[in-house]
């Protein structure tokens, strides 16, 4: 009892010491303590039970993965799909040398028309070394194509010392090859590093088949399955050409009777005239300096028809060659570059020289590459830049 008059003081010690409700821990019989615990339980069974999944779906993807790796790092498989069986053989075999110091670029008249075999021997010759030459031209092989393989070898530096663009009656009209077909494979994808995708979904696409090669090669079981039993090949034969292991295309030799009978199935299927598509001579300057900028020395070759088709078409459509020529010009203008044109094969050309009235034959390749190291604008730039002034 307080005295009169007095108020009552508490003092902070005189307090009960209990702690509030919410720090007090849970008794552990407590049923609001069971339940946490249960569901602690429920949280890490739940997490292994995941986690057992994950390692059951992603294990087969990665050994899967680690398979067709060792596939393309063996050979076996080419590193992605592109637009033809040539041309994947081609770059596996280019991959397998490693560099050339002579490239062969263009369509199929550069591919069975310059014989890098020939070339190379020639050349080392005057040289008094070996030189390797390889043929990396390939069917339909317009401009854009040629710079898509030019951009990778750059990227992976092994870029040639030379590089021969040959530049056809063909390849001066677009580069509809690259744009509607090359550009949109697994192997074109990579070569362009995704630039021409089109979507979100095509970026997505592309970047996976970047860095995942069982991604490149999804669908196509029948593929993988080749590379594990057979593997790929160096050369390849087909309808009766050879593919060499130098990229060289291998056509047979014609005969007088048989290119007659071509002229006339052969002569519709051509223009009255050549013109300069414009996407052609974009990529063809492209082509030029992406080449010069590493500081390759580029030297541009017209590949003529053969005497027979130049002749008939003349004699068809009055202008003809006029107009090639033309085109040829406006090509050079636009990319500051001479292109080495003999106008028509040498004395040398007979009927077994052609596989068809367009493509050279095996034969007619090594002649070829003769009569272009006989001309000075061909034969200079090309011992010069190879180490002979």
């Amino acid at each position: 009892m307080s005295r009169p008059g007095t108020q009552d003081h508490l003092r902070i010690g005189d307090l009960p010491r209990e702690s509030p409700p919410w720090d007090t821990p849970p008794h552990p019989h407590d049923p609001a303590s069971r339940a946490a615990r249960a569901g602690r339980r429920v949280t890490s069974r739940q997490v292994r039970h995941w986690a057992l999944i994950a390692l059951l779906v992603l294990a087969p993807l990665l050994v899967a993965e680690a398979g067709v790796r060792v596939l393309i790092a063996t050979g076996r498989l080419p590193m992605a799909a592109a637009h033809l069986e040539d041309f994947e053989v081609t770059w596996a075999n280019l991959d397998r040398l490693g560099s050339a110091e002579i490239l062969v670029l263009g369509d199929s008249l550069s591919q069975q028309g310059i014989d890098p075999a020939a070339l190379g021997s020639m050349v080392g010759r005057d040289l008094g070394r070996p030189v390797v030459a390889f043929d990396a031209a390939s069917s339909g092989g317009s401009f854009g194509v040629s710079r898509a393989l030019v951009l990778q070898l750059a990227r992976e530096k092994r870029l040639p010392k030379v590089a021969i663009v040959g530049v056809s009656p063909v390849s001066l009209a677009s580069d509809t090859t690259y744009r509607d077909v090359f550009a949109h494979t697994s192997l074109g994808q990579i070569f362009n590093d995704c630039a021409l995708a089109s979507s979100a979904s095509a970026l997505i696409d592309c970047r996976f088949g970047e860095v995942s090669a069982l991604w490149r090669w999804r669908g196509q079981p029948a593929r993988i399955a080749s590379a594990v039993l057979r593997g790929q090949p160096t050369t390849l034969r087909t309808r009766g050409f050879l593919l060499r292991r130098d990229g060289f295309r291998e056509g047979p030799p014609a005969t007088s009777k048989s290119l007659a009978a071509q002229l006339p199935v052969a002569l519709p299927g051509e223009p009255g005239s050549r013109t300069l598509g414009a996407d052609a001579a974009q990529a063809f300057v492209d082509l030029v300096a992406t080449l010069r900028a590493d500081g390759v020395t580029v030297i541009a070759v017209a590949i003529p028809y053969s005497p027979l088709l130049k002749d008939a078409l003349e004699a068809r459509h009055p202008g003809w060659e006029a107009s090639r020529l033309a085109a040829i010009q406006r090509l050079e203008a636009l990319a500051g570059i001479a292109i080495v044109d003999p106008l028509r094969f040498g004395s040398w050309w007979s009927a077994p020289m052609s596989r068809d009235v367009k493509h050279l034959s095996r034969l007619g390749a090594p002649k070829f590459v003769e009569q272009l190291l006989g001309m000075p604008a061909f034969r200079d730039p090309l011992l010069g830049a190879l180490g002979r002034g």
